[in-house]
Order: structure tokens, then sequence, then C-alpha cells
């Protein structure tokens, strides 16, 4: 967001984080900045969070398929957490590793 010139503070409530990380991995970052900057670029008034994205980015229906040849269709792999409870949870153990491997609070 910031190499896009977008900076806002990161403000989470409630499930936020892992509606933005389950995002991420869906759609991917590019595709999250590219909406922002448009986003932002058609607003009324200037974006004082980040948290003004969050909803339009978990509306964005069509998924990104990076690394998956079959178009929008991704197979889930074996064990794979479900949408509810279990999705919430492997998404805060992932932020918990990710900041772990970097050195932060665990």
């Amino acid at each position: 967001m910031s190499g896009a010139g977008i900076n806002l503070p990161w403000k989470f409530h409630g499930d936020d984080m892992v509606r933005v990380i389950n995002d991420i991995r869906r759609l991917g970052i590019p595709l999250m900045v590219e909406q922002a900057v448009k986003a932002e670029q058609s607003a009324a008034k200037a974006p004082f969070s980040s948290r003004w994205f969050y909803d339009s980015w978990h509306a964005i229906r069509t998924p990104v398929a990076l690394d998956h040849p079959g178009g929008n269709v991704i197979r889930l792999p074996h064990g794979q957490p479900l949408p509810g409870t279990d999705t919430k949870v492997a998404g805060w153990m992932a932020l918990s590793d990710q900041l772990r491997q970097n050195g932060g609070p665990t």
C-alpha cells in the first residue's frame, strides 16, 4: 500500500485481521493494492484508515488463481480448514507463525 502512495493506519477490530489475511491468500496483494488505488481515486473523501478498504476487498468474488492452472476453480487440499471457526483459528495460527519467524511477539 505504501508503494502505491496509500499511507494509512491499520486498525483491526474483531475478526478484521483474519479477514485481511484470508483476502491476501485468496486475492493476492497486487490485486488488493490495485483495487485500493482505484477505490481511493474514486472516493468522495480521502480514506482515513485502512479499514475503509476491508469490505471492498472481502466483497471481491473472483479469486486470482496464481499457482492454479484451473481458472478460478481451486481444489482444496485434504485437511484444508472450511469457512467458519476453523478458518479463523488457522488465520491466527498463520499470523502467529509469521510473527515468530520474523522475531516478533509470539
